[in-house]
């Protein structure tokens, strides 16, 4: 068996090995553009009044702004709609730990949402109180049916009740 002969192997899952990083490369980055699509930035922004304790009886918010709750905690942000241009379609969401959506409104035109300013976090189905962890309230621009601008993100810390 001559050097050649011995070294053909490697060579070829050297190669197998890049076209396989080049297929993983272009993967990401078509995902990538089909959710981030080039020139859809307007400068927008929304205004997070702030995350307050969270009244569901009332359905109102009270306290201050902040940024740390315990598990038992009922807490929702306010969003001011009236800082976006009316006909803008956004969404709201909360998302947990898990990336779960927990609570939002949406889409719709910014105009539409201005009496559903207050967006609570709702317990998920089959618990007591929310998971423990971070939560990430996200205000999203719409277009074509998908999110493709973020105008406004928020994130606060749950912790264990116990």
């Amino acid at each position: 068996m001559t050097r050649g002969e011995e070294l053909r192997p490697l060579y070829w899952a050297m190669v197998s090995l890049g076209v396989v990083g080049i297929l993983i490369l272009s993967a990401g980055l078509l995902d990538f553009f089909s959710f981030e699509p080039l020139g859809q930035r307007t400068g927008a922004h929304a205004t997070v009044r702030g995350v307050f304790h969270y009244d569901p009886e009332t359905k109102q918010v009270n306290g201050g702004d902040t940024r740390r709750f315990t598990a038992d905690d009922a807490f929702a942000a306010e969003v001011d709609w009236t800082s976006l241009p009316a006909s803008m379609v956004v969404d709201a969401h909360w998302f947990n730990i898990l990336g779960t959506d927990v609570g939002g409104v949406g889409p719709q035109p910014a105009g539409e949402l201005v009496d559903r300013s207050v967006i609570p976090v709702k317990i998920p189905e089959g618990f007591k109180h929310n998971l423990p962890g971070e939560y990430d309230f996200v205000v999203e621009r719409y277009s074509g049916g998908q999110p493709v601008e973020v105008l406004a993100r928020r994130l606060v810390y749950v912790r264990s009740a116990v």
